[in-house]
């Protein structure tokens, strides 16, 4: 087979700009409208107010401090009390959300020391953890954001589909692009 380079015209291509992503600090990103949607929680249960720098349960002293924490407490309609709630805790290094993962989910090891269990199903990685008397604890990591959801129900799927709804919308802010 003979092969024959036929001529082209050419055509001057203007050079682009490129145009380098904006760095913004994850500590500045308002996770507030993302914690709780429309959907996201069991009937008995509603959000409350979201709190910034500050969680509905106690402050995590055994990890690097965050560099932005949003947390929102959960209202049990049913016994008209607390109900749980969820805090994310973000990191500018997301070695340090990793670690903060690792630190607070090894301690989760349940009632008894028996029920818990690591999930494949939410987040980079997650664990479960079940206290008895229907309060369960997930935690999970998300590239620069750990997570703690609390919730009082009877249904181990409220509180995993709950985690996969809010790691869905989580990811697209905390996990950067490229």
């Amino acid at each position: 087979a003979v092969v024959t380079a036929e001529a082209t015209a050419t055509t001057e291509v203007e050079p682009t700009a490129t145009v380098e992503p904006m760095s913004v600090l994850m500590s500045e990103v308002d996770l507030g409208p993302l914690l709780v949607v429309d959907g996201d929680l069991p009937e008995h249960l509603d959000g409350e107010l979201v709190e910034y720098d500050e969680t509905f349960r106690f402050d995590r002293d055994d990890v690097a401090p965050a560099d932005g924490l949003t947390s929102q407490a959960f209202y049990n309609l049913e016994t008209e009390g607390p109900g749980g709630g969820v805090a994310v805790y973000v990191y500018e290094d997301e070695t340090a959300a990793g670690q903060t993962y690792i630190a607070i989910s090894t301690g989760m090891r349940g009632l008894l020391d028996e029920f818990w269990e690591d999930r494949d199903d939410v987040g980079q990685e997650a664990r479960l953890e079940n206290n008895g008397n229907d309060n369960l604890h997930l935690a999970f990591l998300r590239c620069h954001a750990f997570v703690e959801v609390f919730m009082q129900t009877e249904r181990e799927t409220d509180i995993v589909r709950f985690a996969q709804r809010l790691d869905e919308r989580l990811g697209a802010v905390v996990w950067p692009a490229g």
